[in-house]
């Protein structure tokens, strides 16, 4: 799913993914070797932290703008190095400039793209709380969409579900036009969920994934983006502007449990488990309300989808290398979980020029020296996903 031209890519070197995240800017560049077998292998990664977000968040739109026109500079200096191959990137807009919306449709538009998207339109107006608290002019919106597939009743009459995922107009031009003055080609914009989903979708295509749910959350600094899919296929989306906040750290003295439970090794038969590290976690309420929100979320999948079972939560972002917080967490919802390994499955990845302190010790994990990089998700996810053409 993008929100700008769709992509597909000639070159065996996918363009750059940028993710312009809250407290870093994360840019991955993957080359697709085999497109039959999707065998892919990493050209380079980078990242640049962001300081003083916290401040711009709450500052008017003239800090912000002046904030994503810093952020262009992070990204032109990472490229001015030699490690990325071209200039051509595909964006994710930061989760606070979006909006991501489930929504039902009148079964009877599916005759006509248009009458989709007018569909999708009328919903949206009603919706003046999902997009900084303000109505949403469509005429002034860019909504893409994508089918989940669920059919639900409401009145007598049959409605369908999709997700709707939209930016101002006046912020996509702001983005093309910084884009342009750092000399960045862009080939496409996207959105952090679309994204981290297609980072690991490609694990996901066998038949005994295809009846399976599962539970993608990205713990961000500014928000949790939530998505779910069937197999690789999302049936829901949604981001949550609660956070992790002040959750517990992790302790570098203590280790997680051996074994599968923490490889991250999306698509296994095996389920991971996730505990407590200690009987103190427990008496650590700081997550109480992100819980909650993201038990909303599952709510109302059961209530379009008839089924609210998950057979695996993976977490990513930045917080999810707050072990004690993603265990707490996963307890509380009563779900299996892992953090999630963006580079598994991707071939040399020894080759690329890594950034520094993203691998593993024996003070944060049991394989020493293995990437460690969850919150990569979303750049990994914008190259993977430029091999294959917009879902909507």
């Amino acid at each position: 799913m993008s929100l700008g031209a769709g992509h597909l890519a000639r070159s065996s070197y996918l363009p750059i993914g940028v993710d312009l995240g809250s407290a870093n800017v994360t840019l991955a560049q993957v080359r697709l070797v085999d497109r039959s077998s999707r065998d892919f292998r990493l050209v380079a990664a980078d990242t640049a932290k962001t300081p003083g977000f916290e401040d711009v968040i709450s500052s008017g739109s003239s800090a912000r703008q002046a904030d994503r026109r810093r952020r262009f500079a992070e990204v032109q200096e990472i490229l001015s190095h030699d490690h990325f191959k071209g200039r051509k990137c595909i964006v994710a807009l930061p989760a606070r400039d979006c909006f991501v919306q489930p929504l039902s449709i009148p079964r009877e538009c599916l005759e006509a793209p248009q009458e989709i998207k007018n569909a999708i339109n009328w919903e949206l107006q009603d919706k003046s709380d999902i997009f900084f608290g303000h109505p949403i002019d469509v005429q002034e919106t860019v909504v893409q969409h994508i089918m989940t597939g669920h059919e639900v009743y409401e009145d007598g009459l049959s409605r369908v579900e999709v997700i709707a995922f939209g930016v101002s107009r006046e912020i996509t031009s702001q983005y093309l036009k910084m884009a342009r003055d750092a000399k960045i080609k862009i080939v496409g914009l996207n959105v952090e969920a679309c994204a981290m989903l297609e980072c690991f979708s490609r694990l996901l295509r066998r038949s005994a994934d295809m009846d399976r749910s599962y539970m993608f959350i990205d713990l961000g600094a500014t928000s949790t983006q939530v998505v779910i899919s069937r197999g690789p296929n999302m049936i829901f989306a949604r981001n949550l502007t609660t956070t992790l906040g002040e959750a517990p750290q992790a302790d570098d003295e203590a280790q997680a449990p051996d074994g599968p439970d923490v490889e991250g090794t999306v698509g296994d038969d095996q389920l991971a488990k996730v505990v407590f590290e200690s009987q103190a976690d427990q008496q650590i309420d700081c997550l109480s309300g992100l819980a909650a929100e993201i038990t909303q979320c599952l709510d109302y999948c059961e209530s379009v989808g008839g089924t609210r079972d998950i057979d695996r939560v993976v977490f990513t972002g930045g917080g999810a290398y707050n072990n004690r917080a993603c265990n707490e967490l996963s307890v509380r919802l009563g779900l299996s979980g892992q953090v999630g390994n963006p580079l598994l499955g991707i071939k040399n990845i020894n080759l690329a020029s890594l950034p520094e302190n993203t691998t593993e010790t024996t003070a944060n994990q049991t394989k020493p020296g293995a990437p460690r990089c969850p919150d990569w998700a979303v750049a990994l996810g914008l190259s993977v996903g430029a091999s294959v053409e917009a879902a909507a």
